[in-house]
């Protein structure tokens, strides 16, 4: 069709839309065809709006340069009172449009401020995603709440990963045997009603994003936290699943600490295979009344990372000694 033989493009938009005014959901159609694309660059041009994407239009030489726009005028806005509203525009458009990142965008966040950078990014792609990583390196933990903060909106997945979950009576490993042992704990939440979901390596590390990916469900939840047994290998941290209702036994997640996969995408992976626990939960709780989300031990590398340093073999009971980077405990 043309816009003529509609006598207006306000008609024709009207037509290829089903819309009779501009809604950010059009970009839908971006990826279309280019007589739409072109005509909902023209469409913004002629919006009488503050709106983010018109702004963009506006700024635009022509329509292969509307989506560099849409990426980096974004800068323009940091100080804005209303920046969260155009940021959430502007984050709606591209996952509508689901185009790649423009050269000169990604050398401008490299460049910026790590405030700002951190501020307008969004976790949309691996190439954003690994601009946030970056950029996260810049910050000291004493910027911990502000990170958090800006990350909420920008990679709320990564927020959730890094958002704490108070343990009380632990200080730090240091009172680890106030905790229970995770066998008790299961033993005491299992019933015959109950199935059991176990995830090799998934500790406690990961209760702030597990907590948040539940919690939006509509699940009850609650969570406990105990130690296991030593050694911490998973052949001596299965006996607990003997005679019980299992949903699954899943190395998957173990299986990726062990990839080749380099920072960040490890993390990324991780979260990505956790969020899909959600699912598969809800479809076990068809069957039983409450499914118990547990594992053999969380994260040893913390234990290979602690290695010579001032935490390295420190409360230790007398007459034993650490070896194997802290998953196991020997006589003397």
């Amino acid at each position: 069709m043309s816009c003529n033989r509609e006598g207006s493009l306000n008609k024709s938009f009207s037509q290829e839309s089903n819309a009779e005014n501009f809604h950010t959901n059009w970009f839908k159609r971006w990826n279309e065809s280019n007589f739409k694309r072109w005509l909902l660059w023209l469409w913004c041009k002629l919006q009488n709006s503050n709106s983010y994407a018109v702004q963009c239009a506006l700024k635009s030489d022509s329509l292969e340069d509307f989506p560099a726009q849409i990426y980096t005028l974004i800068f323009n806005f940091v100080g804005n009172k209303n920046f969260d509203e155009i940021y959430n525009e502007r984050k709606e458009i591209l996952r509508l449009m689901k185009i790649p990142l423009p050269e000169n965008f990604v050398d401008k966040v490299k460049q910026s401020d790590k405030k700002i950078s951190l501020k307008i990014l969004t976790d949309f792609s691996a190439q954003e995603r690994n601009l946030i990583f970056e950029t996260l390196k810049k910050f000291s933990y004493a910027d911990y709440d502000k990170v958090l903060k800006a990350l909420k909106k920008v990679y709320p997945a990564l927020a959730n990963y890094l958002s704490t979950i108070e343990i009380s009576d632990v200080n730090k490993g240091r009172d680890i045997y106030a905790l229970k042992p995770r066998n008790q704990i299961v033993a005491e939440e299992y019933s015959n009603e109950s199935a059991i979901y176990f995830v090799d390596a998934m500790g406690a590390e990961y209760l702030g994003y597990l907590m948040q990916i539940f919690d939006a469900g509509g699940f009850s939840v609650n969570y406990q936290v105990g130690y296991c047994a030593l050694p911490t290998t998973t052949e001596f941290n299965k006996d607990f699943l003997a005679d019980k209702n299992i949903v699954a036994e899943t190395v998957e997640f173990d299986e990726m600490k062990h990839s080749n996969a380099t920072y960040p995408e490890n993390i990324v992976n991780e979260l990505n295979f956790l969020a899909t626990l959600k699912e598969k939960i809800l479809t076990a709780l068809d069957k039983f009344q409450k499914i118990i989300l547990c594992a053999d031990h969380g994260t040893s590398r913390l234990a290979v990372i602690s290695r010579k340093s001032k935490f390295d073999k420190t409360h230790i009971s007398d007459g034993r000694k650490v070896h194997n980077c802290g998953r196991f405990v020997g006589k003397y």
